[in-house]
């Protein structure tokens, strides 16, 4: 840094030197160039006493009268530029700036190779090993294997592929822009690699041993050869000798050959994939070479040439023409040889599996129990196996998957009814497993009903006893007591009869016995009941009534009746004493009463007892699709003189009419209750009727969730229709090509399963009252498809 403060003081000292009136000064054009400068100087110089007239420069030795000089300076290095002037008043003056010119040194290029010699191809890596005097080397472009832009960095990579003798050259640029080419001429030898060829006398055969002779067509000028026919023979020279190549075994066979020139240093190596083929080769394989009996053995063709037809024999008598793989279950215990003959191209090549495959027989279970019944908690149950050849044990005692025991004869206890399948599985020393699950212990509490059911009826009453019950072994012994008010009488036999005299309800109590000794007591309460027959007899006010008019009727029975049933005639019944009733029709109505005394029944009918008189109301409603506000009503009415109609439309005051069949209009879809009413004079009788009705407007509406993707394409349909009640898609799109998951729902799918442009999805929706609406769209759905060939 002091150094340049210095030169800048001095430059400035020179620069504005002043002799007398004389000022120097000069500039140049360039002042700094890589391997030489051309260097151009112009004068700047001027004087107060007259005009500049004379010139000295001096420049790297060089001396110059001109007033503005060129002169080319070649060799690196720095410069100091001097310059005297003289005007016409005979006065000078001198300039010198030191550094003033510069000539920066080119780098020097240079790289080494790896290898520079070998055979095609060969992989050459060039290296750079360039000098810059001023700076660093920052770029490289390499010409190599006849080409001038090859690589850009340091270092460099190339393959030749053809035989001949190549120039390399490298450029470098330091980081002053300075760059310089160098060139190594003849660098790189590639020599060609040997030629191989030859041929066979015979490739194809069905049988062996098949001999082979081969003829080699290679130059054979200061080449040797190396042969491998595949079939494990070699052979080093230039042909092998007639019937010296044997094959003996079916297959296909790969014969190399390597050729090696000596004094270029090149080997080439020749490969004919299955260039012997011998029958067809057969190559099995299988995913066990032992198993159970009754269990399967897959076996593999893992041959690579397709088979026309295939044969296997397992050994045991069957056979398959199953091509691939083959899943087999042998026909009993044994050790079979299994083969696979596979025909190809009319030739017929058989391969056997090397070993046989041994079945081993499942080893026998079975075993025997103490008790398979019982009927109390808890039970214990002992076993006992026999299994010959079992190494272990797993007894499942109630089916629930559960390994409950593993020795060989163990005991169980139950604790719960229930029927249990017990399970013994065993395993012998081969791995093999057999299971016995023939035995169920079946556990199940006595218990038992009255099989006739509650017997009432009228005094004296006999009842024949009788039972049902869920033993699992047969009854030893029964004991009846039937007992009420003063009465008990016990019976021992299976199905005894008891005659009941006194009226009354009576309890029945049963105790059986089985032979295994289980013992089981029920009571049935109010089980026989004992009565008296009834007297019959009732009233009803009013007996004339207008529809829907309260009758009340009154019981005028016995006093001790305890239970009744009415039947008003009209299809309604009643199990109350003194019931009330509205008719809904009119006319004349029977009316019936069956009372009772403890089962003893009585029944009295009245023909025509109860008169309903005119009017009854009762209409129709009819609905207009085409203006679905418009609802028409029909009148229906019975004895009628005067009707009137509301229409049910909150709020609104003219929604009545008088008419009989009156048509009005609604103000909006919606729910409404409609009422008629209508009144006779003669009976002076009303009766109104009410029913509901529901406007809607049915209207279609559906989109797609897509339109394009691939096949099969579906699609999601979903509708936002108004008021449908059932639904019903159709499309144009043919049957064979689109077709819905359910036509007659409300978002079904549609499956397209053929490319192409399609159009045309329909909706129809039908509302409650019948109406219906369609929507056809013809939005266009695309199903693409990738065809690879």
């Amino acid at each position: 840094m002091f150094n340049k403060v210095i030169c800048v003081i001095v430059l400035l000292c020179f620069a504005f030197f002043v002799n007398g009136q004389i000022t120097v000064d000069f500039s140049t054009g360039e002042d700094s160039d890589c391997g030489s400068l051309a260097l151009s100087l112009t004068d700047l110089s001027t004087s107060t006493a007259g005009d500049i007239t004379a010139w000295e420069w001096t420049v790297a030795g060089i001396t110059s009268t001109l007033e503005n000089p060129s002169l080319i300076i070649s060799e690196p290095g720095s410069y100091e530029v001097c310059l005297t002037v003289w005007d016409d008043a005979g006065n000078t003056a001198s300039l010198c700036q030191a550094d003033f010119a510069t000539v920066l040194a080119l780098p020097s290029p240079a790289f080494e190779a790896t290898p520079i010699a070998g055979c095609a191809p060969l992989q050459v890596t060039y290296t750079d090993l360039s000098e810059s005097e001023n700076g660093e080397i920052v770029e490289w472009l390499w010409g190599t294997n006849g080409e001038n832009d090859g690589g850009t960095s340091a270092s460099h990579t190339d393959t030749y592929e053809n035989a001949g003798v190549f120039d390399v050259s490298l450029t470098v640029w330091d980081d002053n822009g300075c760059f310089n080419t160098v060139q190594y001429t003849d660098f790189i030898t590639v020599n060609a690699p040997p030629e191989i060829s030859f041929n066979a006398d015979v490739t194809e055969a069905c049988e062996t041993p098949l001999i082979v002779n081969f003829s080699n067509t290679s130059p054979a000028t200061g080449i040797t050869y190396f042969w491998d026919f595949g079939n494990g023979q070699v052979f080093e020279g230039y042909t092998p000798s007639t019937d010296q190549v044997v094959y003996t075994e079916p297959g296909s066979y790969t014969v190399t050959v390597i050729a090696t020139d000596a004094n270029a240093g090149c080997s080439e190596t020749l490969v004919m994939e299955d260039y012997i083929t011998i029958g067809s080769e057969v190559l099995i394989g299988s995913f066990a070479t032992s198993v159970c009996d009754e269990s399967h053995i897959t076996f593999l063709d893992q041959s690579t040439v397709p088979a026309d037809s295939v044969l296997w024999d397992f050994g045991d008598g069957r056979t398959t023409t199953a091509l691939g793989n083959y899943s087999h279950i042998f026909e009993g215990p044994g050790c079979y040889t299994v083969s696979l003959t596979r025909y190809v191209a009319g030739c017929p090549t058989t391969a056997y599996f090397p070993y046989c495959f041994e079945v081993f027989a499942l080893p026998e279970v079975s075993y025997t129990l103490d008790n398979l019944t019982g009927c109390d908690l808890p039970f214990t149950v002992n076993f006992e196996s026999s299994a010959p050849t079992a190494v272990s044990y797993e007894w499942d005692f109630d089916s629930d998957g559960v390994v409950d025991d593993s020795i060989a004869n163990p005991s169980h206890t139950y604790t719960e009814y229930g029927d249990y399948t017990v399970s013994l599985t065993v395993y012998d020393e081969n791995g093999c497993v057999n299971t016995n699950n023939s035995a169920v212990v079946s556990l199940v509490e006595l218990e038992v009903t009255l099989e006739t059911g509650a017997e009432y009826g009228c005094t004296p009453l006999s009842v024949e006893l009788s039972e049902s019950n869920n033993s699992i072994a047969p009854l030893l012994s029964w004991e009846w007591t039937v007992s009420g008010d003063n009465f008990t009488e016990v019976f021992t036999e299976e199905n005894p009869t008891v005659t009941i005299v006194d009226t009354g309800i009576y309890d029945v109590q049963l105790t059986v016995v089985n032979i295994l000794g289980c013992e089981d007591t029920q009571i049935f309460e109010s089980a026989i009941g004992v009565g008296m027959v009834p007297e019959v007899d009732f009233s009803g006010t009013p007996l004339e009534s207008c529809v829907n008019t309260p009758v009340v009727f009154s019981d005028l029975s016995s006093a001790f009746a305890d239970e009744w049933f009415w039947e008003f005639g009209d299809g309604e019944v009643s199990p109350l004493q003194n019931p009330e009733h509205q008719y809904q029709d009119t006319g004349f109505f029977d009316v019936s009463l069956v009372v009772g005394h403890n089962g003893c029944l009585n029944a009295l009918t009245i023909p025509n007892y109860v008169d309903v008189i005119d009017p009854l109301a009762r209409f129709d409603i009819f609905y207009d699709c085409a203006n679905p506000l418009q609802v028409s009503f029909a009148d229906n009415s019975i004895g009628a003189e005067t009707v009137f109609w509301d229409f049910g439309v909150a709020g609104e005051a003219s929604d009545t009419a008088v008419d009989l069949n009156p048509v009005y209009i609604y103000p909006d879809t919606g729910s409404y209750i409609v009422s008629l009413t209508v009144y006779n004079s003669v009976t002076s009788c009303f009766h109104t009727m009410t029913d509901s009705l529901i406007i809607t407007e049915p209207r279609a509406s559906f989109a797609f969730d897509v339109n394009e993707g691939c096949v099969p394409l579906t699609v999601q349909l979903s509708e936002s229709s108004q008021d449908a009640d059932t639904y019903q898609w159709f499309s144009d799109i043919p049957d064979d090509i689109a077709t819905f998951s359910d036509t007659s729902i409300a978002n079904p799918t549609l499956t397209i399963n053929t490319a192409g442009m399609y159009t045309g999805v329909g909706l129809v929706v039908t509302d409650i009252n019948d109406c219906t609406d369609t929507l056809f769209l013809e939005e266009p759905i695309y199903v693409n498809e990738v065809t690879t060939d």
